[in-house]
């Protein structure tokens, strides 16, 4: 972990996750969105973009019932996606008054610029020909958070090893004396990575398998309910990537990364449980500025992964869990079969 206050390449931009995450709507079951090669990981859309562009359309479709938030999902990365057009296509699951129940897949074959939209019609999917293979499902069930009654009984939980307090107005400016904000090898290479400013402790992690990090939008603007997506998907890389070796003038040992060896880590599955809504963009002070993570995973193994990422607001309230299965690949794998790379391809994970 090294510190340095760099923003990237001369007129390096940060992705907004807001503009990047817009969809229009074609029917009343397919949206269409375009994925971003600012926030590719290589040839492919960060798996949390996709995700964050998922919850958009949740949101969107479930907007006429007052049911705008997401209380959870799960999401399926069936083959890979990539930048430029998709369509995203709504299934009913449940429709309920309190809570409802939706099946999103998105589709980046067989796209028609008039109805059907896609090759074959329809929206029986057992049914559809190879052109509307989906590339990632999805449920999601959304509600109204604020809406919500039932009992609530306190579970003393805590988080173990609990980081040191933070004061943002000093972090903000590099002052705070436990906290510093960080720069990584990684971060220099894939540009999507810095959508987000990330900060660590300057004691260190907890451990290569287990770190903490506040994260602000490197745009400046806040958080909201779609952005979780990204930013639970958004250190995935960071633990196995703590193992990289520092000193390339010797012979890696056992447990480091090779310092020349480029990895992708491509989402399997990912899951995300909403516990507190957070505010809107126009309330309070503008909205979520700052998010704390809690990073975990308990085996890297035979090129799989677990990843728990814990979510607190910056008052230290728990805002999400997120739990998923990633793969640990040689980055050939990443752009095998693309006949042309996004920007971010030219980096290496």
């Amino acid at each position: 972990m090294s510190v340095n206050e760099d923003k990237g390449p001369p007129g390096f931009v940060p992705a907004s996750l807001e503009k990047l995450t817009q969809v229009t709507r074609l029917s009343d079951t397919i949206y269409a969105a375009d994925l971003a090669s600012e926030l590719c990981v290589g040839s492919v859309p960060n798996g949390g973009y996709v995700a964050s562009v998922i919850l958009r359309v949740a949101q969107e479709y479930l907007a006429p019932r007052d049911q705008r938030d997401t209380m959870h999902t799960h999401i399926q990365y069936l083959s890979r996606t990539q930048a430029g057009p998709a369509y995203l296509v709504v299934e009913e699951a449940k429709m309920g008054r309190n809570t409802s129940v939706l099946h999103i897949s998105v589709h980046q074959q067989g796209l028609l610029a008039t109805a059907p939209f896609l090759d074959g019609g329809g929206s029986d999917a057992a049914a559809a020909p190879k052109g509307r293979k989906a590339r990632v499902t999805a449920y999601v069930t959304n509600t109204n958070l604020a809406k919500q009654s039932g009992i609530t009984l306190p579970t003393s939980w805590k988080l173990p090893d609990a980081p040191a307090p933070v004061d943002l107005g000093l972090l903000s400016c590099g002052q705070d004396r436990a906290w510093t904000r960080i720069q990584v090898p990684l971060m220099r290479r894939i540009p999507s990575v810095k959508t987000l400013d990330f900060f660590a402790q300057r004691a260190g992690h907890v451990s290569n398998a287990a770190h903490d990090y506040w994260v602000r939008c490197a745009n400046g603007e806040p958080f909201t309910s779609v952005s979780l997506g990204f930013v639970a998907d958004a250190a995935a890389a960071m633990i196995p990537e703590s193992y990289r070796q520092e000193d390339a003038g010797r012979p890696p040992r056992d447990g480091e990364i090779r310092h020349d060896q480029a990895y992708w880590y491509p989402t399997v599955t990912l899951s995300i449980d909403v516990k507190k809504k957070l505010p809107e963009p126009e309330e309070g002070e503008g909205g979520a500025r700052w998010l704390r993570l809690r990073a975990a995973s308990k085996a890297i193994r035979n090129g799989r992964s677990d990843l728990e990422i814990v979510i607190f607001d910056q008052g230290g309230e728990l805002v999400a869990l997120s739990h998923h299965v990633a793969m640990v690949l040689d980055f050939s794998r990443n752009l095998s079969g693309r006949r042309q790379s996004s920007p971010a391809a030219r980096g290496k994970m």
